[in-house]
């Protein structure tokens, strides 16, 4: 019997579930709840956490594998189901074709050695083995992992809150279907067990940082109980690892409040924005994620949020009616209307989310949690640009096909011209690949993805100079058309991808951002086998836009026969390009102003017939900032704002 602990389920559903169907996209599920994972980007030194533990809780148990299965408080054992792969106890790092730039893992205690399930090299020709290395089946084989890494019996009926931390680090192939990575804790010595995931939101041939600490609050199966088994299991992937080390299990605190995920909603309960347009800003609610860690009923437990800007002047701080939480109970706290948050200026904002209760927290370090955002002139951006992996429709079952689509949704809540959208070309992308921009209209209700709006022209990706980098993609022209998408409505921002083989391995890949877990929606879909399905990425596709209400320094002038465009990239560095249409045949001429009217640049674009064209502006020259550009075709004129960055 198997009961499962789902720790990431809160929106953030497993790719596995893809052709299922989120029908309450807009619900904020306050019983769905996730245990955040703690992800360390320097190993924690556990040595220092176990005196420090001593003074605060007890140190129950701990193992640091220096005597591999032998163990240091009694046997573990490895139990391979698919016997030509198994856990391994070695000072290597994992070996195989497809791991050869992976380490060892950077655990406390890695220098006597540490547990190892090595895939890869149990499924890689032998000429990939050096001498000490994991033997394997010693074939080109893809056969699927299934092992587990069981404990001995430890007794905990002294103890009514079991805290369980250890370190690792993994990679699993091939795709994020099926695989399971799990902790399993039996309290009856081994007969039935209870699950909680393990894999945190980490995708397809990921590497994860090296190493992750994790810990989980197991009170609930092991508290007050004497024959309680841990073991980790792994099976639905074949190649690349899993290194396990540093096994400690504390008694838990009293009082701990953890706040295991903030969220701040921009758009209309629609999830996380890092960048909105200063024109589609709505009021902002701030919710929390959290966890009473302790065997103390905590009391009048709250949300406080406080919002600075870029100068560090205090914008925003509010805080909640109080709650009673019960021991290992979860809730959300939330901070809504009338006591919401609107920016009113562009720029970057930071927001630090604190959790308060009538008790004395122990470990007052997992009371707060920061997020940015930015309010930007023209960008849509779900990401946050830290992404550390990469995403593409072949990440997914099925989707390593041409024509495949993945991309993100966007809210409008203001009357908008869509101009263009910026891509991120993963360097993992092959060459002689291609993708076109397209924009969907999306309806919630339905939870449909409807009639296309935009698309743009091919971007191909012929070599390196193509790839590892921001690329914007004008829309394409309607003979002066402007398409505008009227407020309260979504639309899915995609790239489709050609040039696909499954043979030569030829993908498509932008960055994916995983490196906050901020998005309690689901905001990006995939397309193939003639499907559109959720899932749980945030690719770096953004959505650059225009507002009918352009300011009171900037026009737009389409009813008197010129149209001009926002530039494209916006933030610009050293060069960007500003398009425009004109019914008339004229002489243009293109100005460039600081924000005390002083004219930076001239261009002179010459005599120019009706219809579309670009000027590529050089901004090198310019300092950061905010910049106004007049565009003046004959006698008629017409100003946008853009912004240099450096």
């Amino acid at each position: 019997m198997k009961k499962t602990y789902l720790l990431l389920v809160f929106g953030i559903i497993s790719i596995s579930t893809y052709a299922q169907r989120v029908t309450n996209y807009h619900l904020f599920t306050k019983n769905l709840l996730p245990e955040l994972a703690e992800l360390e980007e320097k190993p924690v030194k556990l040595t220092e956490t176990i005196n420090a533990s001593r003074a605060m809780f007890d140190t129950i148990y701990y193992d640091d594998f220096r005597n591999g299965l032998a163990g240091t408080n009694g046997a573990w054992t490895a139990n391979a189901v698919a016997a030509f792969c198994n856990w391994k106890h070695t000072t290597l790092p994992p070996r195989g074709q497809y791991s050869t730039t992976i380490g060892t893992l950077n655990s406390t205690s890695k220098d006597n050695g540490y547990m190892i399930l090595d895939g890869d090299s149990a499924n890689t020709p032998q000429s990939w083995f050096g001498s000490g290395q994991l033997p394997g089946s010693m074939g080109t084989n893809s056969n699927v992992v299934n092992a587990y890494l069981e404990s001995p019996i430890i007794n905990f009926s002294d103890y009514p809150g079991v805290i369980l931390t250890f370190q690792h680090a993994f990679r699993y192939c091939c795709s994020n279907a099926n695989i399971v990575l799990e902790l399993e804790v039996s309290n009856d010595g081994g007969s039935t067990w209870t699950t909680f995931n393990l894999r945190d939101q980490i995708n397809a041939n990921t590497p994860t940082t090296n190493a992750l600490t994790k810990s989980i609050n197991i009170s609930a199966v092991a508290g007050n109980q004497a024959n309680v088994k841990l073991r980790f299991h792994k099976t639905g992937a074949s190649h690349y690892y899993w290194m396990i080390d540093d096994v400690l299990l504390t008694e838990a605190p009293e009082n701990d409040m953890v706040l295991e995920r903030p969220y701040i909603d921009l758009a209309g309960r629609s999830g996380y924005y890092h960048q909105t347009p200063i024109g589609n800003v709505s009021p902002a609610s701030f919710y929390g994620a959290v966890f009473n860690n302790g065997n103390a009923v905590q009391n009048d437990v709250k949300l406080n949020v406080e919002i600075s800007d870029s100068t560090g002047g205090i914008e925003y701080n509010k805080t909640n009616i109080g709650k009673i939480l019960n021991t290992l109970q979860r809730d959300t706290l939330e901070i809504i209307s009338p006591d919401t948050f609107t920016p009113l200026k562009t720029g970057a904002y930071t927001a630090v989310f604190n959790t308060l209760q009538t008790e004395i927290d122990e470990v007052p370090s997992n009371n707060v949690r920061t997020l940015n955002f930015a309010i930007s002139d023209t960008v849509f951006a779900r990401d946050n640009g830290l992404g550390n992996s990469q995403v593409g429709p072949s990440s997914y079952v099925g989707g390593n096909v041409d024509a495949a689509m993945i991309g993100v949704l966007y809210e409008i809540t203001s009357l908008a011209e869509l101009t263009s959208m910026s891509v991120f070309i993963h360097a993992n992308t092959a060459n002689e690949t291609a993708i076109i921009g397209r924009v969907f209209s999306y309806d919630h209700i339905a939870d449909t993805v409807k009639n296309q709006l935009m698309e743009t022209e091919i971007y191909d990706v012929l070599d390196t100079t193509s790839k590892g980098k921001w690329v914007s993609l004008e829309f394409k022209d309607k003979n002066g058309i402007v398409d505008m998408i009227d407020s309260g409505k979504t639309v899915l921002v995609a790239i489709q991808v050609y040039g696909i083989d499954v043979a030569t391995s030829k993908y498509v890949f932008t960055r994916n951002d995983i490196t906050t877990y901020h998005n309690g929606w689901l905001v990006s879909r995939t397309f193939f086998a003639n499907s559109w399905g959720w899932n749980s990425s945030t690719p770096w596709i953004r959505l650059n836009v225009a507002f009918s209400d352009v300011g009171i320094n900037e026009t737009s002038k389409t009813d008197s026969g010129i149209k001009l465009f926002q530039n494209q990239p916006n933030p610009a560095q050293d060069h960007t390009a500003i398009s425009y249409v004109i019914k008339d045949f004229a002489n243009v001429k293109l100005k460039v102003y600081n924000m005390t009217g002083r004219e930076v640049l001239n261009v002179n674009d010459g005599p120019k017939s009706p219809g579309s064209h670009t000027i590529n502006l050089n901004t090198a020259s310019l300092s950061g900032g905010v910049y106004y550009y007049t565009l003046t075709a004959g006698d008629k004129n017409t100003t946008k704002k853009m912004i240099v960055i450096k």
